[in-house]
């Protein structure tokens, strides 16, 4: 999926207008209308995007990368993402005392 693809995916789902997009973002709707024809968005616009939809670039631009992942790394990711902001921390921390241990 591309850029362009993945934004009116995310605004459908949000049920986000280009109109509401423009007055949220100041984005304007001609800018959407270059991108459906194949431009891309300038750093500071993709910038102002993954703020306001709260998306990684990654997914916006339509990058995926679990292809680069092992299946059990794909699998850590996910149950990891679960796991409150909180519970993540603690977690990552509990990983640390592991490698720790096995000196890695």
């Amino acid at each position: 999926m591309n850029f362009i693809e993945k934004l009116l995916e995310i605004m459908n789902e949000r049920d986000i207008s280009g109109y509401q997009l423009e007055k949220d973002t100041g984005i304007k709707q001609a800018t959407l209308g270059k991108w459906k024809k194949g431009s891309l968005p300038t750093i500071d616009k993709l910038i102002t995007l993954v703020n306001y939809f709260q998306v990684s670039s990654d997914e916006l631009l339509g990058i995926d990368i679990k292809s680069n992942l092992t299946e059990n790394e794909q699998e850590l990711l996910e149950q990891f993402r679960k796991l409150s902001d909180r519970d993540q921390i603690k977690f990552i921390g509990r990983i640390e005392e592991f490698t720790k241990e096995k000196g890695v």
